[in-house]
């Protein structure tokens, strides 16, 4: 009767196991997409010209370099994801952003409505001290470092969206660091001269589907 039930047991055993999808393991990896809107920080944009103005409640984060007045105004953005539930020092696989053009910008009517302008790409680096949606101005913007940063080239397409930007390492280093001290990330533009923008939808836009967006596999 042992027999019977072992030889019984082997063969269930043999059956799972072939039962199994090639490639299926463990190890797959888990994918997580997450929001800006989500995050306690959320995202912001804040301009040069107006130094202590907030623009955190805002339907566009957009990237600007443009004169006004003959001066000089430089936008720039701030973005933050909540990685709580992601352990310290876990391995990343891949993480990719995804910013979604604001076909609804007041901004872009006014600059004169025909999408993104200029050639100059972007960088996104990682920030390394504290901020908030609410507050953060240009006075007070949080400190960035360039170590891994991420430069985007600009589309040629005026109202394109730039997904899936490879920011892999940024992430990675986040994620080496206590929940508490991962800050998101800077956008500014990679020259900050005229005439150049982009406008993206931030957080706040009624649309949620081109609300900013982290997609990471770890």
């Amino acid at each position: 009767m042992k027999k019977i039930t072992l030889a019984f047991f082997v063969v269930i055993t043999l059956c799972i196991s072939c039962s199994k999808p090639k490639g299926a393991s463990a190890s797959s990896g888990n994918t997580v997409m997450l929001y800006s809107y989500e995050s306690s920080r959320g995202d912001a944009v804040f301009s040069r010209i107006v130094p202590n103005n907030n623009g955190g409640l805002a339907e566009d984060i957009h990237l600007y370099a443009w004169t006004q007045n003959d001066i000089l105004n430089i936008n720039r953005v701030t973005l933050d994801f909540n990685t709580s539930n992601i352990s310290q020092n876990v391995k990343i696989k891949s993480a990719y952003l995804n910013l979604y053009f604001n076909p609804t910008s007041k901004y872009d009517k006014v600059l004169p409505g025909d999408g993104n302008s200029g050639n100059v790409g972007f960088m996104i680096e990682q920030i390394t001290s504290e901020w908030n949606e609410t507050t953060v101005t240009w006075k007070t913007q949080p400190e960035a470092t360039a170590v891994d940063r991420v430069l985007v080239e600009k589309k040629t397409d005026a109202k394109a969206n730039y997904l899936k930007l490879d920011v892999t390492k940024l992430v990675q280093n986040m994620i080496n660091k206590p929940t508490d001290e991962r800050f998101g990330f800077l956008l500014k533009l990679a020259k900050e001269e005229p005439y150049n923008v982009y406008f993206f939808a931030s957080g706040n836009h009624p649309e949620v589907s081109i609300r900013p967006s982290l997609q990471i596999t770890y």
